[in-house]
C-alpha cells in the first residue's frame, strides 16, 4: 500500500476502485494482515468517528506508523450549533472565524447520516449532502457568532444552489461570507449569505441564501397557531371534496 492512502466510507464503493484509496474495511484488513509498516491516511469523506478511534486502536496494536491527516482540526459540530440530535447528522466541523464577517469549517460526513441512507450512485457527493452542510454551516455561525446568547430559530427565505462541478468524497473547505445583515430589531435578525464549498482550493458548490432569526420563544407560539389553521383548513377542503363525492 502506498504511502499516502485516501480513507473514505465503504458506501462509497465506486470511489474507492481508485489505486492510493481505501475504506475502512479493507483499510484494517491490510493492517490485520501485516501489510502496514507506516502509511500516512487521508480523510475523505463518509469515515465516522468511531472507525477513526478503531483504526488508530488498531495501528498502535500492530504497530504500524499510521498518521492521520486532516484530523486535527475536524471536531464533529455540537448539537447546538448545528441543531441535530443524533452526532452522525451533523455534516460539518465547528466553524471558525475566517476574517470579518466570514467564516471557515470542514465537511464531514458520516457514511451513517440520515442522508447517506440509501444508495450513493457514482463517484460523487449528492448534492443534497451540501444543500444540508450549507444549512448546518449558517446555523452554526449564527448559534456561535451572529447571536450567540440567544434561543435561534431560523428560517429560510430564499435558497439558490450552483454546482460549478462535481465533488467528490476527499476533504473540502467549506467558506461561509455575511453579505448583508439587519439587526435593528432584538427579536429578530436578517441575513445574506454565500456558501462555498472548495475542493482543493477551487469552488465545486455555491448556495447562496437568505434566511431570518427569530427568538425561538416568541416565534412558537405564532408557529402554533399557523399550524392549527392550516389543519382546519385542510379539513374543510377534504369536507368539500367528500361532498362532492357524494
Amino acid at each position: 500500500m502506498s504511502k499516502n492512502v485516501i480513507l473514505v466510507g465503504d458506501k462509497f464503493a465506486t470511489f474507492a476502485q481508485q489505486e492510493n484509496v481505501t475504506t475502512p474495511l479493507a483499510f484494517c484488513a491490510a493492517l490485520e494482515d501485516g501489510k502496514i509498516d507506516a502509511c500516512n491516511l487521508i480523510l475523505g469523506q463518509g469515515v465516522s468517528d468511531a472507525w477513526v478511534a478503531h483504526i488508530t486502536d488498531l495501528a498502535a496494536q500492530t504497530n504500524a506508523k499510521v498518521t492521520l491527516v486532516n484530523s486535527v482540526s475536524a471536531k464533529r459540530a455540537s448539537s447546538k450549533s448545528c441543531h441535530k440530535v443524533k452526532r452522525q447528522n451533523a455534516l460539518i466541523s465547528e466553524p471558525q472565524v475566517l476574517r470579518n464577517n466570514a467564516f471557515s469549517a470542514r465537511l464531514l460526513i458520516d457514511e451513517d447520516c440520515e442522508l447517506m441512507g440509501d444508495h450513493q450512485t457514482g463517484h460523487h457527493l449528492q448534492g443534497m449532502l451540501l444543500v444540508e452542510a450549507a444549512r448546518q454551516m449558517f446555523l452554526a455561525v449564527i448559534e456561535r457568532y451572529l447571536r450567540p446568547q440567544q434561543s435561534n430559530y431560523a428560517v429560510i427565505n430564499h435558497l439558490n444552489s450552483t454546482f460549478q462541478s462535481f465533488a467528490f468524497p476527499l476533504s473540502t473547505d467549506i467558506e461561509l461570507t455575511v453579505e448583508t445583515r439587519d439587526e435593528d430589531r432584538p427579536d429578530r435578525g436578517s441575513y445574506d449569505v454565500q456558501v462555498v464549498f472548495l475542493q482543493n482550493g477551487s469552488p465545486v458548490t455555491t448556495i447562496d441564501t437568505r434566511f431570518t432569526v427569530f427568538d425561538a420563544q416568541r416565534l412558537a407560539p405564532k408557529e402554533a397557531a399557523m399550524a392549527q389553521a392550516r389543519t382546519q383548513d385542510c379539513i374543510a377542503m377534504a369536507d368539500k371534496e367528500l361532498a362532492v363525492a357524494v
